[in-house]
């Protein structure tokens, strides 16, 4: 088959290695161009962008296309290149029906969840809050929803409870890559007659987390505030600490209850401890931005035992 693939991210990219090696055709990379100047699009293809779909596309000589409105002129390139396949992976521009009905059979989004649970562009770090023992990968059918199409074919993964967002993320681009080359053999072969509908009674859909959503609340409980800290990274879970903003990306925990109020710093060495509303959490590694990116305790800003920190966003400090 004629493929296209449209995506970003290493997740897209992995997809395209397997279907160089088959007997399919790649015959376009299709990126989203908006708020990407004409020459941020050219830097978009050097070597050091190696998890790009664009670099691939310069490499091997692939029609690379930018796509920001969706009209006929920038759809035309690409209905003269004939995909029988759009191939979508990690694709943040909505297609419209014009894009939809553009390949001879179908548009075909892999997507990083077993839908129809997680849609919506927070699968990795959902999975995680929702401590769940299983992801996947779903191939289905684009309709003009969001991740709501027919459903081609599911793959599952385990997921451990020390599993960070980059695992979870890192977990997909393997399942993707390994099962690619099957479904398009098998739409190639039968089309997509036998895709079955999605449950809609069991759908769930997972926003982008906000700044605000990822502020750590001490009254919490650690094993939540941990969970937290392995979910996101992009905003990376931050707290307070003398009106200066810390965000942590490795952190452990206790869930034995401290006795003690929460937000109060128990230990600063070898690393800081600071109680919760059940447990302790232990922090590993975290970061601070003002007035330079500093590993967090530093010298300018070096907490000391018995400290007390903001409850949550917006709190002040405590007298001590």
């Amino acid at each position: 088959m004629r493929i296209a693939i449209a995506g970003g991210g290493r997740l897209a990219t992995s997809l395209l290695p397997p279907l160089l090696a088959s007997s399919h055709q790649v015959i376009a990379i299709l990126q989203d161009g908006r708020n990407i100047s004409k020459r941020a699009r050219s830097l978009c293809t050097l070597p050091l962008f190696q998890s790009s779909l664009a670099v691939w596309a310069r490499h091997l000589d692939i029609p690379l296309l930018w796509l920001r409105t969706l009209c006929e002129s920038e759809l035309t390139p690409l209905r003269k290149l004939s995909p029988d396949v759009i191939l979508v992976s990690g694709f943040s521009l909505i297609f419209k029906k014009e894009l939809l009905q553009l390949p001879r059979i179908a548009c075909i989004n892999m997507h990083s969840s077993l839908l129809p649970r997680h849609r919506g562009p927070n699968p990795f770090s959902a999975v995680i809050m929702a401590k769940e023992t299983q992801s996947g990968i779903t191939f289905h059918v684009m309709d003009e929803g969001i991740d709501t199409g027919p459903i081609l074919q599911q793959v599952a993964f385990p997921l451990s409870q020390q599993d960070h967002l980059f695992d979870v993320y890192q977990k997909a681009c393997i399942t993707a890559a390994r099962h690619v080359v099957s479904v398009m053999d098998a739409i190639d072969q039968k089309g997509i007659k036998e895709a079955y509908p999605q449950d809609e009674e069991c759908a769930t859909y997972d926003p982008r987390l906000s700044p605000t959503d990822v502020c750590i609340d001490w009254r919490h409980p650690a094993s939540q505030i941990e969970r937290l800290i392995r979910a996101t990274q992009n905003p990376a879970p931050y707290f307070l600490f003398r009106k200066q903003t810390v965000y942590i990306q490795h952190a452990t925990y206790t869930p034995v209850p401290a006795d003690i109020e929460p937000g109060k710093i128990l230990q600063v060495k070898p690393y800081i401890i600071i109680s919760t509303g059940k447990g302790c959490l232990h922090i590993h590694s975290a970061r601070i931005h003002h007035p330079i990116h500093r590993s967090w305790p530093c010298f300018w800003a070096s907490p000391h035992v018995g400290e007390q920190l903001p409850l949550s966003l917006g709190e002040t400090l405590h007298e001590q």
